[in-house]
């Protein structure tokens, strides 16, 4: 059933109406003519911010290096180094090198795009190694402030899982939104499973015993055969 044209236009109107009304005006600015004591300045905290762009030139590189056959970089942050920071510093530091990491892949696509040669492409392996050590901080610090309060690491565990062949293996546990009995997918998943596969589980251990007695053999005869070799040779 069509509903006319009409009808969804005065709706519209009447949410525009309603939110029109709803929002208030600002109020005059009232400049204040008495003097600030100096408890009032004390208590005021000085706000300082970076300058920022907000156009698609934070995504490449300063135009000083465009052009250049290399461009001059510092070392990776080492973990020793990232230790001595404080979380609020790590949290900082995160994003300044997501930042940087944004604009090195940006630069490099463009530069492929224009058929020309990324200068100092070991640039993006640097930042990624500063990331990964600055997860390795974090995770140190969670394990080390899990162990002093619950006595264990946080971390997931591990637990023997089954795939589509009936095989186990072993899986980092992780939170789901629904249980595996009621999950759609685990079902689907595991639909398969069943007795009849004990019998080719069976020929399938077999088959890997065979094949390690069968190196444990290869392994005793060279052995054997080293040793034979050594007992005829002479040594002066």
């Amino acid at each position: 059933m069509a509903v006319p044209i009409c009808r969804i236009l005065r709706s519209c109107t009447g949410i525009v109406r309603t939110v029109t009304t709803r929002i208030a005006l600002p109020r005059p600015i009232q400049h204040c003519t008495q003097p600030i004591s100096q408890n009032e300045t004390l208590k005021s905290r000085q706000i300082h911010t970076s300058c920022h762009r907000k156009d698609l030139m934070e995504f490449f590189d300063d135009k000083e290096n465009w052009g250049d056959s290399s461009v001059k970089v510092g070392r990776p942050w080492k973990l020793d180094e990232l230790r001595l920071k404080s979380n609020t510093d790590l949290h900082k530091l995160w994003y300044v090198l997501l930042k940087e990491r944004n604009m090195i892949m940006t630069m490099e696509a463009e530069y492929k795009r224009q058929s020309e040669l990324f200068p100092s492409p070991e640039r993006l392996e640097k930042v990624e190694e500063s990331m990964e050590n600055l997860l390795d901080v974090v995770a140190e610090r969670d394990r080390a402030y899990h162990l002093l309060e619950t006595g264990e690491t946080g971390e997931p565990g591990e637990r023997v899982a089954t795939n589509q062949l009936g095989l186990h293996y072993i899986r980092r546990c992780k939170e789901h939104y629904v249980p595996l009995e009621y999950s759609r997918k685990f079902k689907k998943y595991t639909r398969f499973n069943g007795p009849w596969q004990d019998k080719y589980k069976q020929l399938l251990r077999e088959k890997l015993l065979l094949n390690e007695r069968h190196v444990y053999k290869c392994r005793r005869i060279v052995e054997e055969r080293r040793r034979k070799a050594l007992a005829d040779v002479k040594f002066e």
